[in-house]
């Protein structure tokens, strides 16, 4: 299950209530990123419901794996910043036949903001 250090998303950029991308289920994913660098680090799952059901990236716009990867990179060097890529490891994985974006954060000895509004996230917490 979920934890202070392990934490699951449905889905990085699908609103399964509308079907369509949406910027905020984009955004939830980078909190939660930004949030365990500001902590002790950990580890995102997307493609797993917050029950722990494996339910895959095949239905969140993935064309192919590199373009899946590619727009993570973009969120990621958009919204969190180039300098943080050492402390980020990604990658697609195939778990049950589906397939799950493996995403591992370690600690910032540095503090991370999120976005143009350099909002601060850490654990459940949240500053401006």
């Amino acid at each position: 299950g979920e934890s202070k250090t392990l934490e699951f998303k449905e889905t990085l950029s699908k609103n399964n209530h509308t079907g369509q991308r949406d910027k905020n289920m984009e955004k939830t994913s980078l909190k939660t990123i930004s949030a365990f660098m500001n902590s002790e680090g950990g580890v995102l799952l997307i493609g797993i419901s917050d029950s722990g059901k494996i339910e895959g990236i095949e239905n969140d716009f993935l064309k192919s794996k590199d373009d899946y990867l590619k727009h993570f990179h973009n969120l990621l060097k958009d919204n969190v910043g180039e300098q943080f890529y050492p402390l980020i490891d990604y990658k697609i994985k195939e778990i049950t036949g589906k397939l799950i974006l493996f995403v591992s954060c370690k600690k910032s000895s540095s503090p991370v903001y999120l976005g143009n509004d350099e909002e601060f996230y850490v654990g459940n917490c949240h500053t401006s």
